[in-house]
């Protein structure tokens, strides 16, 4: 029987479009999969001076079938004290320079692991007000551009510390700042004494004013809608 080379040709081709093609396929299934696990939204209050004294709300929802969890310190949904717990946010101003970052850095253990992690059951969503001008200085009034990246995990992350995180970025957020409402809020917080803010502990009894680890913190209470 005669061999012939292009038949040949043609079936190897054949063979490894097919290959290539599955590959595609399951990346982008993959890619789909973390896209549509955690959907990540900011929106402004209805009240016009909340929004202009520097107030966004943060809704997550879950809209996989398993149980996502979020890192606490990574996470706006956890301010126990009215302030983030790291920069989590980027805010950048009209010309799209950088926001400076007036709050803290907190580094925590993750353990007990059952404690670091806000538990998102499928289907759940919990939305919480952050006030920016609180860790961000927005005294310049004008407009901002915001945006965030939330990470989670699975709960194989219970168990395992080399499980990944996964990221989703939520969508960019314009808004504009009332100077004095940022300043009136200012001067309100440092006549309270809270203008200081500790670098690796956060606060959890605001009337008390004690801070104690995150570990040992009750968990934050976002509402669920």
């Amino acid at each position: 029987m005669e061999f012939d080379i292009m038949t040949f040709l043609r079936g190897v081709g054949a063979r490894l479009f097919l290959i290539a093609s599955m590959l595609t396929l399951s990346s982008q299934a993959n890619s789909s999969d973390a896209d549509t696990a955690l959907s990540v939204t900011l929106s402004l209050p209805a009240s016009k001076d909340k929004a202009e004294a520097g107030i966004v709300i943060v809704t997550i929802s879950n809209r996989s079938s398993t149980t996502r969890l979020l890192p606490k310190p990574l996470t706006p949904l956890q301010n126990p004290d009215g302030h983030l717990l790291n920069n989590i946010f980027s805010v950048t101003n009209a010309k799209g320079e950088k926001v400076e970052f007036t709050g803290r850095f907190v580094h925590v253990l993750p353990e007990p692991r059952e404690q670091f992690y806000i538990r998102l059951a499928p289907g759940d969503t919990l939305s919480k007000e952050i006030n920016l001008a609180a860790d961000y200085n927005l005294r310049a009034g004008g407009l901002f551009h915001v945006r965030y990246t939330q990470s989670f995990h699975s709960l194989r992350s219970l168990e395992n510390d080399d499980t990944p995180a996964v990221r989703v970025d939520s969508n960019e957020l314009d808004i504009w700042i009332n100077t004095s409402l940022v300043s009136m809020a200012v001067e309100h917080r440092a006549a309270l004494g809270k203008s200081s803010l500790p670098l690796m502990l956060s606060g959890c009894d605001e009337e008390a004013g004690s801070l104690r680890p995150l570990r040992e913190c009750p968990p934050s209470a976002p509402s669920k809608t």
